[in-house]
């Protein structure tokens, strides 16, 4: 039964991951009616699938539905801060449009608080300062993520970068660096 029972879940893996494609191409290719008959499709398989949520998000923005698209972020990052990684550039998007770019500092901020990867912690950072609205209250922010005591270590003892480098590779050596530069 347990073996029949992993089989099926890889099947509904691999069928949702297939609708996917489908849904990819849809998009596109500007066919939302179908791409939305798909998603219905592999929603009735399996909601939880990430790549499924994150072309629902893209359908959302494709449609012009940014309070969904935005909600739907929401939701999905609630179940794994990690999840902030793969969906922030969708969710800079949706808050720019919305010219809501404060919001959306406080909340990945609020979310990179929760996060306990660093790589996520970092990439996030980085992407923020990569970005023209920044100012002195994102560096605020960033600065209160960095030095929050639930941090990672080697996030929290940023300053001690020396270490680091021979923990990491030279590309993670680098990024801390440039956090390092958006906060000194």
């Amino acid at each position: 039964n347990k073996l029949d029972s992993a089989s099926k879940s890889n099947m509904n893996f691999e069928t949702v991951h297939f609708y996917c494609e489908i849904i990819d191409n849809n998009l596109k290719q500007k066919n939302f009616k179908q791409a939305l008959l798909n998603i219905k499709s592999a929603q009735a398989i399996d909601k939880t699938h990430i790549r499924l949520n994150l072309v629902l998000i893209s359908y959302y923005i494709d449609v012009g539905c940014i309070d969904l698209a935005i909600e739907n972020i929401i939701e999905l990052v609630a179940t794994d801060p990690a999840y902030i990684l793969v969906t922030h550039q969708q969710l800079y998007y949706c808050y720019n449009i919305e010219e809501k770019q404060e919001e959306f500092f406080s909340y990945v901020i609020s979310i990179l608080l929760k996060a306990s990867n660093f790589n996520v912690i970092i990439k996030t950072l980085l992407f923020i300062n990569s970005h023209s609205y920044y100012n002195d209250n994102v560096r605020d922010l960033i600065i209160k993520v960095i030095s929050n005591d639930s941090m990672p270590k080697s996030v929290a003892n940023l300053v001690n970068i020396k270490d680091m480098k021979e923990k990491y590779d030279s590309s993670y050596y680098n990024d801390v660096l440039n956090v390092l530069d958006i906060v000194c």
